[in-house]
């Protein structure tokens, strides 16, 4: 993606910045065996801010492409332009900046979990849970994930890249009290992908013990 967007900036004149962002989503929900939830969605888009005639003009569309990538880039000059032509300003020179570049791509090393292997990890757990706790009214669990990937490139020659992604475990046990149902949560999971999370759930299950403890 940024060999694509420094194609594209290296044909603006004046200063660019051109981005690209996406964020990849999983989510799956289970409730005492029964799969609720099983989505994976991908969403993004490109946003262009270029300075002229001494005014900045931003724009963003959906979509990656070139078509998408070119759209933005005209409709942010465009908003400078008229920023410019309503608001006045002089043209100002702006500093140089040094060129440099960076990747930061924290994807998972591990092999890739399809769909029905994720949905396995929420089976492996709810099995042990109705195994050990046969007497709960409900277990819920959620497991989610999000990675955000962005790249930027300026005219001035800097570039960089990122991949970060976070998973989560929510689990949520429910009992029923002489007065009444009684709930508590845990969320697991924080920094890195799904299969860096929980490829063992030997630790997502004694905070299953120490929840239900809790009840």
């Amino acid at each position: 993606m940024l060999d694509r967007l420094k194609d594209h900036v290296g044909d603006v004149r004046g200063y660019t910045e051109l981005r690209w962002q996406a964020n990849h989503a999983t989510r799956l929900m289970m409730r005492k065996g029964t799969l609720l939830v099983n989505d994976a969605s991908r969403a993004g888009g490109v946003s262009a801010r270029c300075y002229r005639s001494g005014a900045f003009g931003f724009a963003s569309l959906p979509g990656a492409d070139s078509a998408s990538i070119t759209g933005a880039l005209s409709e942010a000059a465009a908003n400078a332009a008229l920023f410019q032509r309503k608001a006045g300003g002089a043209e100002t020179v702006l500093p140089k900046t040094a060129p440099g570049a960076g990747s930061y791509d924290y994807r998972s090393a591990r092999p890739r979990l399809s769909p029905s292997e994720r949905v396995d990890i929420l089976r492996r757990i709810d099995a042990a849970i109705a195994e050990k706790y046969p007497g709960l009214v409900n277990s819920d669990l959620t497991l989610a994930g999000l990675a955000m990937e962005k790249a930027l490139v300026t005219s001035e020659g800097a570039s960089t890249y990122s991949y970060v992604p976070r998973a989560t475990l929510l689990i949520n046990l429910a009992i029923q009290a002489n007065d009444g149902l009684v709930e508590l949560y845990d969320v697991l999971g924080g920094f890195g992908e799904i299969e860096d999370q929980f490829h063992d759930l030997s630790p997502v299950l004694e905070r299953v013990d120490a929840l239900y403890a809790r009840l």
